[in-house]
């Protein structure tokens, strides 16, 4: 959960907090690492998007702005994991596109890890999300992110010089130009968008809160 979410949570209920510590679901960012290192059958350049069961991954925006992407990158390919239930229905849209040889829809996979870490570029469509995990596992495989704003969580992972690369409109040609201007050129990526996020760093938290003898208004 994000810092937004508790702040809503708190003003809805109208609890008073004086002091909050915010403590993030603790990411494995090491043992994710490990796994990205494992080979992929993809020699092409592609960029990617994820899907997962819990959330609406507004595929078919994505699939529209890599339309117009091609144009420009016509060797580039999409990759698409975990499309579930909409299968049928992003097939019959990619073949209308005419981009059958472009983009790769891949189903479930035990480890998307080696993927993200070789893709140019993490697209994120979402309609809502909480914090999204993908992110951050990106961000720690250095993998440029692009995310629409699901929520105002995704300020909290794209912060600073990462902010323009957050699509506001769920429009086809921002979504489009943002991704373009990420693959053109990245902020480095710093390990301080994806520390606060790292089961350790979390240990750490929780640990000096109990030799304080404090308790942390919320964690997730």
């Amino acid at each position: 959960i994000s810092n937004s979410v508790l702040d809503n949570i708190t003003e809805n209920l109208h609890i008073p907090i004086k002091s909050k510590k915010t403590i993030y679901a603790p990411h494995d960012i090491e043992t994710v690492r490990k796994l990205a290192k494992k080979k992929i059958n993809i020699d092409s350049e592609f960029i990617i998007g994820i899907g997962r069961l819990q959330a609406n991954k507004n595929f078919p925006l994505l699939i529209k702005a890599f339309k117009k992407i091609h144009f420009y990158y016509p060797e580039l390919n999409l990759v698409i994991v975990g499309e579930g239930k909409d299968r049928d229905k992003l097939q019959d849209l990619i073949k209308t596109l005419n981009l059958d040889n472009k983009i790769h829809l891949v189903g479930f996979l035990e480890n998307p890890y080696p993927y993200i870490k070789n893709a140019k570029v993490l697209v994120s469509t979402s309609l809502s999300e909480g914090l999204p995990r993908v992110l951050v596992e990106a961000l720690s495989l250095n993998t440029p992110v692009v995310s629409t704003l699901s929520s105002k969580g995704i300020y909290e992972i794209l912060q600073n010089k990462l902010i323009p690369y957050i699509v506001k409109d769920y429009s086809i040609d921002t979504l489009s130009e943002t991704i373009i201007k990420a693959l053109k050129s990245y902020p480095p990526i710093e390990s301080n968008y994806y520390k606060k996020f790292d089961i350790s760093y979390t240990y750490l938290q929780y640990m000096e809160l109990t030799k304080k003898g404090d308790v942390p208004s919320y964690s997730r």
